[in-house]
């Protein structure tokens, strides 16, 4: 579905992340994890730019503004879209249970019910491939793991996920494959004991 081989990333002139390659199936679910600054927004948005067609970038720490019902907010999402009707809207409302949040103001949604509307937002583009930049962050401990399992669950149904967290136990429990940066800017891949290869002094 995806595959990269052996690219640098940078940030100006410092290099962040060498020899990147990887290969990403459909229904993946995968943590991508790094010390803040290793890299791991800026592979994100690489991966964006380089499958537009393919990948959907979902949006965070955006605020809730006052006055946008969730559909509003939904409905700015189909900018790239014209042509996408309400039937896309109520779908992707309908995968992730958010039915009766279509109505409310967007301001009065907790953070979690508003992170998962962001991923909502991500499914009205119809992309099969979601990249998600700390979708757990600033989330309490309950709706962190609502979160994770909402992600979980979307990929069972044949979506794939790439996001990035901190949260390292709770999301390397729920990933079925880890990304890791090193504080080198090495890049290693495989199953949760990827997390102790690439940090050796971390306790999980």
């Amino acid at each position: 579905m995806i595959d990269v081989s052996g690219i640098e990333l940078r940030y100006g002139e410092r290099v962040l992340v060498r020899d990147v390659s990887f290969h990403i199936g459909k229904g993946e679910f995968v943590l991508l994890c790094g010390p803040n600054g290793c890299g791991k927004s800026t592979l994100l948005r690489h991966l964006a730019k380089a499958y537009p067609r393919l990948c959907a970038m979902v949006p965070t720490r955006i605020p809730k503004v006052k006055g946008f019902t969730g559909r509003d907010f939904l409905r700015s999402s189909l900018f790239e879209e014209p042509h996408a009707g309400e039937e896309v809207i109520d779908k992707a409302l309908e995968a992730l249970a958010l039915e009766s949040l279509s109505g409310r103001d967007i301001s009065t949604l907790s953070d979690g019910e508003f992170q998962k509307l962001c991923i909502a937002s991500a499914l009205v583009r119809k992309r099969p491939v979601l990249l998600l930049d700390e979708p757990t962050a600033f989330l309490d401990a309950w709706n962190r793991i609502q979160v994770l399992d909402t992600l979980k669950q979307l990929c069972d149904g044949g979506l794939t996920i790439l996001f990035s967290s901190h949260d390292l136990h709770e999301s390397a429990a729920r990933a079925g494959r880890v990304f890791a940066i090193s504080p080198d800017g090495s890049f290693h891949t495989g199953g949760p004991e990827t997390i102790l290869k690439a940090f050796p002094d971390i306790a999980l």
